[in-house]
């Protein structure tokens, strides 16, 4: 896709923007962050009335009957989309939206120049941020993260469900949350949607649609700027292309299925959600439309910058990795079917989550563990590498433990909960002693995610 150059477009300042970013300590509640966009329409009324602002605090209703908004700032050719937590763990997105909504209508010049018109949802998933609160404040702690960790299953992700017809798999059941981005879809058709992630531990990464290898040293740029490194790491799951380090192709709910196909397995016994939000935005609204995904963590730590070698393979290292991950694995499903003998849990969103997690698990870590053995990881791993595939992994995996912690304490099983906790904590130590976890100042992930993505918004714009 070529963006095609408007004689209105010019180029802006950025590092200006990222400046002014505050010096954030928490993430704010789904109540706080509609709090501050009313506050926005409030201060800006005659931004209001020209209809350069414009804020719709009832555009969606998710499934426990939570406001959906959708705000609009300014009035240019371009239309782009951000949306904030694709993912309820992920609200790193929601303070970004929260920011450059307020910024845009403080430098009303700044969509002007890009001739674009920026339409935000700043919480896609309320129900699920909410189920997430007890982490949100007090600073990022990886022990906290785990303990209040929550992820529906994946047929209820609002990034994970939307309709889809390909080959043998048919998902026509969209969540609310999703039927409210599809609506924000159609109304708007993005030239540019942006889709706000997090990951959780490691160097920060972006999955784009198309290989625009023009971004790629700008994208780069923004993260080392913060000082900060792109991951060294493979793409998160095997059907994904990599196309440069920390850059990957956005995964497609198709790929995944083709993948799975070809080795022989029925991909529908693995794939219970839909079509990904963008597989959806470009096959049925917007067909030239382009897409970021930034992966910004809340974590890191030094090793995973060492490119000294390991003294192991990459194949050994993986399955190292895999190993523990399977132990991860097999300890919830103890817990978890030991708590539903004894008295069967209430069908709730977290056992739903849990139930899904090992299912998934279980069927996916096979595959993995053939994926390791293939020639490319035979050759020495670096101490990035080794870490990355050993003790991320792990993280990755214990936070999911997380929620059955939190089903024991909701059944009164208090003993039982300390159990899993210590599980968690020995994990976590685990990891510690080989490199030290180490919280990223939020500023950062905020000013790498407004970064990326007005850089990638004004290439679109001033495109020849």
């Amino acid at each position: 896709m070529v963006a095609e150059r408007h004689p209105g477009a010019r180029p802006i300042e950025i590092a200006p923007i990222l400046a002014a970013i505050p010096s954030y300590k928490e993430f704010q509640t789904g109540s706080e962050l509609q709090t501050g966009s009313k506050q926005l329409v409030k201060d800006y009324p005659t931004l209001v009335s020209s209809g350069f602002l414009r804020l719709d605090e009832n555009f969606g209703r998710s499934t426990e009957g939570r406001s959906i908004e959708l705000m609009t700032v300014g009035k240019g050719k371009k239309k782009v989309m951000w949306v904030g937590t694709p993912h309820p763990n992920e609200p790193v997105g929601t303070l970004t939206i929260d920011f450059l909504s307020r910024y845009l209508c403080e430098h009303p010049e700044i969509t002007e120049k890009l001739d674009t018109t920026f339409i935000f949802i700043k919480n896609a998933d309320p129900d699920g941020l909410k189920l997430n609160k007890s982490w949100l404040k007090g600073g990022l702690d990886p022990l906290q993260y785990a303990l209040g960790y929550y992820r529906p299953s994946e047929e209820k992700q609002v990034e994970w469900a939307f309709p889809v017809d390909y080959k043998t798999l048919h998902f026509h059941n969209p969540p609310p949350e999703a039927q409210a981005l599809m609506e924000a879809f159609k109304k708007n058709k993005p030239d540019f949607y942006y889709s706000l992630h997090n990951c959780c531990f490691q160097n920060p990464y972006f999955n784009l649609s198309h290989k625009r290898t023009e971004l790629f040293k700008p994208l780069e740029q923004v993260v080392t700027d913060q000082g900060l490194q792109l991951s060294i790491g493979k793409a998160e799951v095997p059907w994904m292309e990599t196309y440069a380090r920390g850059i990957y192709q956005i995964p497609s709910v198709q790929a995944k299925y083709d993948y799975f196909h070809t080795r022989g397995e029925d991909p529908l016994r693995i794939i219970t959600g839909g079509a990904k939000s963008y597989d959806y935005l470009q096959e049925h609204v917007a067909p030239d439309s382009f897409s970021i995904e930034s992966e910004v963590p809340y974590f890191t730590a030094d090793a995973l910058n060492d490119n000294t070698p390991s003294e192991m393979s990459q194949n050994d290292a993986l399955v190292a990795g895999l190993n523990k991950r399977q132990n991860i694995v097999d300890f919830m499903n103890k817990h978890f079917t030991e708590l539903e003998s004894e008295k069967p849990l209430p069908d709730n969103r977290l056992k739903r989550s849990v139930a899904w997690i090992i299912d998934t698990m279980n069927k996916r870590l096979p595959s993995y563990r053939e994926d390791a053995e293939k020639p490319e990881y035979q050759k020495e791993a670096t101490k990035a590498q080794a870490y990355n595939a050993i003790q991320v992994a792990s993280f990755y995996q214990v936070i999911w433990l997380g929620e059955v912690y939190r089903l024991a304490v909701q059944a009164g099983e208090i003993g039982r909960a300390e159990e899993i906790k210590q599980n968690i904590e020995g994990v976590i130590d685990d990891i510690n002693e080989v490199s030290p976890i180490r919280s990223i100042p939020i500023q950062k992930l905020v000013a790498i995610q407004v970064g990326a993505g007005l850089v990638t918004q004004q290439h679109l714009s001033l495109a020849a």
